[in-house]
């Protein structure tokens, strides 16, 4: 087992940050005999002071064409993985990324929309908690991935001259993406976000507003939505 604690400073375009502590944790070895939990792999990371983030479609850009290249899609279905045998070296079946704020953050994206640039800024406060859990072996149905977390006190703004998108004071949030072997398959995504002392204020002007935001990334928003407040 290896843990190594990394402190780095970041400044450019696409992220501004200071104090980030990053845990990688590694076990290998062999299959035992028995039933045992398989080797951690995880990544760790607590944004500390002055943390801002700014996801533009530039960014957005430059991930697509990391994954065509790192991970392209040969249009295959996907093998079923075989899991080692007692003997045989141990695999990782998880990915596991969390972050945790250690203080308020500013989260903004922006986007190109009526020939006018225009963001979308996302507030969280201290204490909030993000697990993404990225699978590595393939089942038979397919792979699914989660993502949970408790985000403390959010606040949702636009750049429009309106009130808030919206705010909270805690929102719980629960999602699985089921993605099928077959590459072209129905993929099911089901979100579930629990609010307390939530307000939205619903103005028409934000329905252009936001889907402006989705076209710009190439965003399409899931039909099967629920939300509890």
């Amino acid at each position: 087992m290896c843990a190594p604690r990394v402190t780095c400073v970041c400044t450019n375009v696409t992220c501004v940050y200071t104090n980030v502590a990053c845990v990688y944790t590694i076990c290998a070895g062999l299959v035992p005999l028995g039933n045992t939990a398989p080797p951690k792999y995880e990544f760790a990371a607590t944004l500390g002071d002055n943390t801002f983030i700014r996801y533009g479609s530039y960014a957005n850009n430059l991930r697509k064409l990391l994954q065509t290249i790192i991970f392209p899609n040969d249009h295959m279905e996907q093998v079923v993985s075989r899991l080692p045998q007692p003997g045989e070296r141990r695999v990782h079946t998880m990915f596991d990324i969390s972050m945790t704020l250690a203080s308020p953050a500013k989260f903004e994206i922006p986007f190109t929309w009526k020939q006018t640039v225009h963001s979308l800024t996302v507030l969280l406060g201290q204490q909030s908690h993000l697990e993404v859990h990225a699978p590595w072996l393939t089942e038979e149905k397919g792979s699914t991935y989660s993502i949970q977390g408790k985000l403390q006190e959010v606040g949702v703004a636009s750049s429009l001259p309106y009130p808030s998108l919206a705010s909270a004071g805690c929102v719980g949030v629960n999602v699985t993406l089921d993605f099928p072997r077959l590459w072209n398959g129905v993929q099911e995504w089901d979100m579930k976000l629990t609010g307390e002392r939530a307000q939205a204020n619903i103005l028409f002007a934000y329905i252009d507003f936001v889907n402006g935001a989705c076209n710009t990334h190439k965003l399409t928003l899931v039909a099967h939505t629920n939300s509890h407040l």
